[in-house]
């Protein structure tokens, strides 16, 4: 009944597959397939992904029907279906590609569904060639289960040929089909996102060949290279594979090109990688110049031998991940890889233990007794890959004892720190002096305060060398904006793998099959933090803003001096940026705070009310939506607050005691209000007291009197005007896009809070000018607050626009002169920003 019910189902589907009549044996095409397949047709394919999301949910019925209880009644879904129905998925995915290669026994469509049996196919090629698929992973499997993964197999004919990366997609893309751990989701649970509880998304191809070739182009055009030999690569969060499998590709394509040119020259071949071979003769370095035209993505003829490609996987792809199913994944996709050769006659696929390992990368492992040959070489020569985005909130609440170690270990774990951090430290330790890097990490690199750290590792001990931006491009299904950098590790005063130097070693726990996450470290962690490298050259480098995943939108530089990355599209603009952080910054001069915690608007949400006329002692409460430059919308802009609309939002007077002693004197006192999510800075101020900022927002409060900078302060009583005018000008909004934009949501939302804006350069000192300038942006300002608060709208919006702009022009023109820019640095941010605009029209 199973059986039937799962083939009337299948004969449903409108599929149509790639697969010729050939493809089947004589006399063994099934009747509910045959009439669906046209020969050599390749128009109107099943789509591999909508196979896989139905067959899961199939997956899940048929493990539900399994457990069918006395009353007949199928049982809720358990997590543990979830784990079998991936497996189940994933050993079907395998059958083509088994088939491809000549690697079963028999031919499964020879056979009734009575004669079918998964897990023994599975096994028997697992026996016959090393094959490393996770038989003992699978459930056990009734006849009347193989008949329906039987007909779901026969669907999956219809489908087009798939290459073997595909595996370890849709493995990460199964990950999304299971609740997180420690929860059960209904049957198909569509919507219960496992992977956010690991932090695994699928890195879509071209960015995994952007790192590949990115890194492998420099290596094999580096005279350094050239003489350790074919470059070995460690992938220290594999996943499914996609960055070794794409790196093992390039490999033998570079290979294959060396090769054939070898043998057009000299008849040389490709000496065994054992023996750790020259990439090139030295005296031809016309060889290693690989710029756009490098064999890495260059398709060449000539093959590859078998024992050639063997050596390649066995010397020079490495990897390690906690999750031991994506390991072993990992380490089949490989071996089918090497089948994509010649093998010669009964073969035995290597075994990939000893390459690829499932253990901890940043604590539970020990990587000179796991990776010998690299540590006796300093280190592996390339570490690249996609680190799980776990943001610093989720590892405490999950595992707190995992996130204390990594504290006490790592230098770059400091303050709030996400995942990223710590495993860009992790891959430099692990990268010989003068290896590459290449990690796919959040774009809260460039700005977040908490990665000030990993910032002044890549810039002081490393050469960046290249970044692509895809903050712009929906690359994940979730809300990460990935970057991608590139960067060469300088000299360490002493080589060492895994570790900052030799001093430092420790024999961390042995390798262990199971996720250290699981089990509270007990060992002493390294205290040590400083990582000895020899700094690099101070240069900029270049920046690629991408618009789609192949399209690069915009090219600029950036330019890192420790901690502080910012964006230039000149030589000129990084030279600006470089002079305006030599001045003092906001945080010195002025209290900047955020406005509300998310637990204080809750509990506000409660006594807010809608009054069109307050009374002097009421507070008016505005948020980000209604702040525009020099202006609060309070009144003619609705608000919404936590799922309610506003128009006149108001905290009574005998709700006052509702807040907290700070927070009633903010809001009693003078202060500027900063929006916190917008497209470019807007700030406006109360001049008096009697406005509540709410959640999002930040206040600025002057002056800081415990600053050294207080004899400055004195001589300008009207800072708070002052600083309006600095901080809603063009030139400080460049400045902070150039800054902090790598922190920026999609569609160019900034993000601005205390951290961003306490780094803002302030023009203060000794110029006898200043303070005269500071005069006249004040005036200025004065004017461009007041110009606007008319009652009447509409004579606003007809009588001064033109008034706004002009006003506008002079206040730039005002802090152009304040800081000491050039024409043409004036000339290259009014290119670059928009002219202000009051926001009336809203």
């Amino acid at each position: 009944m199973l059986q039937s019910r799962q083939s009337d189902e299948l004969r449903q589907s409108d599929a149509r597959g790639a697969y010729a009549v050939d493809d089947f044996p004589s006399g063994a095409i099934p009747v509910e397939v045959a009439s669906q397949i046209a020969p050599h047709s390749l128009q109107g394919t099943s789509d591999l992904e909508t196979w896989a999301a139905r067959s899961y949910r199939q997956l899940l019925a048929i493990l539900g029907d399994s457990r069918r209880d006395c009353f007949a009644n199928r049982q809720p879904t358990q997590p543990a279906d979830h784990a079998h129905a991936r497996m189940l998925l994933l050993a079907l995915l395998c059958i083509p590609l088994y088939q491809q290669r000549k690697l079963l026994a028999v031919h499964w469509l020879s056979l009734k569904p009575d004669e079918f049996a998964l897990d023994q196919l599975l096994t028997a090629a697992n026996h016959q060639h090393g094959l490393a698929f996770p038989v003992a992973a699978l459930p056990s499997l009734s006849p009347e289960t193989n008949a329906a993964l039987l007909a779901l197999l026969r669907s999956l004919f219809l489908c087009a040929p798939y290459p073997v990366a595909r595996l370890g997609q849709l493995y990460e893309q199964c990950l999304a089909w299971a609740p997180s751990p420690g929860q059960c989701a209904p049957r198909a649970a569509p919507k219960a996102d496992g992977r956010k509880a690991r932090g695994i998304y699928y890195t879509p191809e071209p960015l995994v060949n952007y790192c590949v070739s990115q890194t492998l182009e420099r290596l094999l055009s580096d005279p350094t290279q050239k003489l350790l030999g074919v470059p070995r690569i460690l992938d220290p969060a594999a996943g499914g594979g996609a960055f070794l499998l794409a790196t093992y590709d390039a490999l033998l394509r570079w290979v294959a090109g060396w090769s054939a040119n070898s043998a057009s020259v000299d008849g040389a071949t490709v000496p065994p990688c054992t023996q750790r071979p020259p990439i090139a003769p030295i005296d031809r370095p016309d060889r290693l110049d690989y710029p756009v035209d490098c064999p890495v993505n260059r398709p060449v003829d000539r093959p590859v031998d078998w024992h050639t490609r063997q050596q390649v996987l066995l010397d020079c792809i490495y990897g390690v991940d906690v999750d031991e199913t994506a390991i072993a994944l990992t380490r089949l996709s490989l071996q089918l890889k090497l089948l994509e050769g010649q093998p010669p006659p009964g073969f035995v696929l290597p075994d990939l233990t000893q390459n690829l390992v499932c253990a901890d990368a940043l604590l539970g492992l020990d990587w000179a007794t796991a990776f010998p040959s690299a540590a006796q070489a300093g280190g592996f020569d390339g570490v690249l890959g996609n680190p799980p985005y776990i943001d610093a909130a989720q590892m405490s609440l999950e595992t707190p004892d995992w996130r204390r170690a990594c504290t006490e270990r790592y230098g770059c774990a400091r303050g709030n720190w996400d995942l990223f951090c710590v495993f860009i430290e992790r891959s430099l330790e692990l990268c010989r002096p003068g290896g590459m890097t290449s990690l796919v990490v959040p774009n809260k690199l460039r700005s977040a305060g908490y990665a000030a750290t990993a910032r002044s590792l890549l810039a002081e001990n490393c050469q960046l060398v290249a970044l692509r931006d895809y903050a712009q491009v929906a690359v994940f299904r979730a809300a990460v904006y990935p970057l991608v950098y590139v960067a060469r590790r300088g000299k360490p005063e002493k080589p060492g793998l895994g570790s900052p130097s030799q001093d430092s070693i420790r024999a961390s726990a042995p390798v262990t099959q199971e996720p250290v996450t699981q089990k509270p470290v007990t060992q002493k962690p390294v205290t040590q933090k400083p990582m000895p490298y020899e700094p690099v050259p101070y240069e900029p480098v270049p920046y690629e803003v991408m618009e789609t995943l192949t399209e690069v939108g915009r090219r600029q530089w950036l330019y890192a001096k420790g901690e502080a990355w910012w964006l230039g599209d000149s030589q000129q603009a990084g030279s600006l940026m470089a002079r305006l952080q030599q001045l003092p910054t906001l945080g010195q001069i002025a209290s900047v705070r955020g406005a509300a915690t998310v637990a204080e608007a809750y509990d506000l949400q409660r006594w807010i009310c809608n009054h069109p006329t307050p009374a002097p002692s009421d507070l008016r409460l505005v948020n980000s939506g209604t702040i525009d430059p020099y202006r609060l919308r309070w009144g003619d802009r609705p608000l919404r607050y936590l799922g309610d609309r506003y128009l006149h939002p108001i905290l009574p007077a005998q709700h006052l005691c509702q807040l907290s002693p700070q927070r009633q004197r903010q809001a009693t006192q003078p202060k500027l209000i900063v929006a916190g999510m917008t497209r470019r800075l807007e700030c406006a101020l109360d001049e008096s007291g009697g406005v509540l900022a709410g959640k999002s927002t930040s206040i600025i409060q002057a002056p800081n009197s415990s600053s050294p900078l207080a004899k400055h302060l004195a001589t300008c009583p009207n800072l708070l005007w002052l600083l309006l005018a600095i901080l809603n000008s063009s030139l400080i909004h460049w400045y902070f896009v150039q800054r902090h934009g790598g922190n920026a949501l999609q569609g160019g939302y900034l993000r601005v809070g205390p951290p961003q804006l306490r780094q803002i350069p302030i023009a203060l000192g000794e110029k006898s000018d200043r303070p005269g300038l500071h005069q006249v942006l004040i005036d200025l300002a004065k004017q461009r607050h007041h110009c606007g608060t008319s009652q009447n709208l509409r004579a606003i919006r007809d009588a001064i626009p033109a008034e706004i702009a002009q006003l506008d022009a002079q206040i730039d023109a005002a802090v152009y002169a304040l800081y000491d820019l050039s024409a043409p640095e004036m000339a290259e941010i009014h290119a670059e920003t928009r002219p202000q605009t009051s926001g009336l029209a809203d």
